[in-house]
């Protein structure tokens, strides 16, 4: 198992932590550098480290559990060492992690961030890549179960840590994926072009209710000028007139002009010929 106490975490780690508080006081020496208002850079990179080693043995962890079950189930005792690596890292990482390196303010400089998302990503890739050679030449040199086994653990194992590694380092490097299009909303036609409310519309243009109608035809609730209308023209009461003598049709009072139908206007008055004031009685 790697989760011993001469697993490589033991050394890399350290190294880790030198290596990044280096480059960080070179950082700072640039005029435009955003370390140089991180006072916890130290402490930071302690804590990064113990975090990192805690992800190790979580990792060296899945991989003998893995190992367990393509193995046919038969070790035991490969499972009670994954089981002891995987709780003991978990205990390291989590413990480091939340009650330490959350309460830094790695958020706003990242810098650490990104060098251990970066390392993580590097040796975990690289491991990824030998043992995906050492896979294609066991299924190429027809080697057996046991020769493809071997390499496909640390192929799944560190391919996968690979990968998260690699989207929290885009991630702390500010790299984010484009939002999708918003679809458009129900109730809206497509562009601008003629739409439901615009162009020819109803209630606009060439519309219900207002359209070019034949000649003569009324529209609904207005009667047509040839229709006479109740209350105006042959009315209760009020029958139609007849010209007149002496009037006749007058210029000035056509029939039935201004009120649709025939008896719109004034009715001529009663005076001279056989008129009589309203209509013929």
């Amino acid at each position: 198992m790697l989760g011993n106490s001469a697993n490589p975490a033991t050394f890399l780690v350290p190294v880790f932590v030198v290596l990044g508080y280096f480059f960080i006081l070179l950082d700072r020496r640039r005029d435009d550098s955003i370390s140089k208002g991180d006072g916890q850079v130290g402490i930071k990179l302690v804590l990064c480290g113990l975090v990192l080693y805690g992800t190790y043995l979580v990792v060296s962890g899945a991989e003998g559990l893995l190992t367990f079950i393509l193995s046919g189930f038969d070790n035991t005792a490969i499972l009670k060492a994954a089981f002891a690596s995987i709780a003991a890292g978990a205990a390291v990482a989590g413990v480091s992690f939340a009650l330490g390196y959350r309460r830094t303010n790695a958020d706003k400089f990242a810098q650490i961030n990104r060098f251990a998302a970066g390392g993580v990503t590097m040796a975990a890739g690289l491991h990824a890549a030998g043992s995906l050679a050492l896979l294609l030449q066991g299924l190429l040199g027809g080697g057996g179960w046991a020769g493809i086994r071997g390499p496909l653990v640390p192929l799944v194992v560190y391919g996968a840590l690979a990968f998260v590694a690699a989207g929290l380092h885009a991630r702390f490097s500010g790299i984010v994926s484009a939002a999708p299009a918003a679809a458009p909303a129900a109730g809206y036609g497509q562009g601008y072009g003629q739409q439901a409310g615009y162009g020819q519309q109803a209630g606009y243009g060439q519309q219900a209710g207002y359209a070019q109608q034949p000649a003569g035809q009324a529209q609904p609730g207005y009667p047509s000028a040839s229709q006479p209308q109740a209350g105006y023209g042959q009315q209760a009461g009020y029958a139609q007139q007849q010209p007149q003598a002496g009037y006749g049709q007058q210029g000035g009072y056509p029939q039935g002009g201004g009120q649709g139908g025939a008896g719109g206007g004034y009715p001529p008055s009663g005076q001279g010929g056989g008129g009589q004031g309203y209509g013929q009685r």
